[in-house]
């Protein structure tokens, strides 16, 4: 980053960690989209259509839905798709990925857009990865598309996971794997569920100042929520 940019996120991490912590804390609930279901997953990942570098092959997985602000689902939300690949890297070693309801075009993939239904566009990163060199932007979107899938049934469409390079042509989505939904996840693991886009795989990288500024938010959040800026046990697995 350049001085400004450095001087920039200096200045403004106090406040979007300040502002994030107190939401978290007032809600009793995750800054970011609150209100959501989580499932245990299995996941597939092509490791001839994946970047080289992300983790690739069968991984036990979580996947959560979610709604941005928690919303009624009768009205328009940023809407969400995380998931994370279980021990994709080694032991304890998670890959996250968190994916949010975006436009289509090339710059749209950068741009967040508030929908109803799941399964009726593509969620983005927003935000690039730098992996082994080169910079792309993680998807997802419900296989089979269609409309007016909420909450409610989300469990019943496999999620397929898309990659694209941040610039790529607005039809330029590849499909690198899958991710099949299986046991809604309980009360307690739901709750404590910690994902975070900067726990990630040694070769997958957030990089640019926006995500140096969101960085903060994230552990600014959880201290909110629980009082400990870092992961506890993540459900899932079992940690030693």
């Amino acid at each position: 980053m350049t001085p400004t940019t450095n001087g920039l996120v200096a200045l403004l991490e106090p406040v979007t960690s300040v502002a994030f912590r107190t939401a978290a804390r007032v809600r009793g609930a995750r800054a970011f989209h609150p209100r959501g279901c989580a499932y245990a997953a299995h996941a597939e990942i092509d490791a001839d259509q994946a970047p080289d570098g992300f983790p690739t092959g069968e991984h036990q997985a979580i996947v959560r839905y979610s709604r941005g602000a928690g919303l009624p689902e009768a009205v328009p939300d940023i809407l969400g798709i995380s998931v994370r690949l279980i021990d994709a890297a080694g032991p304890r070693v998670h890959q996250d990925l968190l994916m949010a309801s975006a436009g289509r075009s090339v710059l749209g993939r950068h741009l967040l857009r508030p929908g109803r239904s799941f399964a009726s566009g593509v969620f983005s990163t927003l935000l690039p990865y730098d992996v082994r060199g080169q910079k792309v932007v993680f998807g997802a979107r419900l296989a089979g598309g269609g409309t007016g899938v909420g909450l409610d049934r989300v469990a019943d469409h496999v999620v397929e996971l898309l990659w694209s390079p941040p610039g790529g042509d607005s039809s330029g989505w590849t499909v690198m794997g899958q991710v099949r939904p299986g046991v809604a996840l309980g009360d307690d693991e739901q709750r404590d569920l910690d994902l975070d886009p900067f726990r990630t795989a040694p070769d997958v990288i957030p990089v640019g100042w926006l995500n140096d500024l969101r960085r903060p938010a994230y552990g600014a959040s959880r201290r909110g929520r629980t009082g400990n800026p870092l992961a506890g046990s993540l459900p899932g697995r079992a940690e030693s």
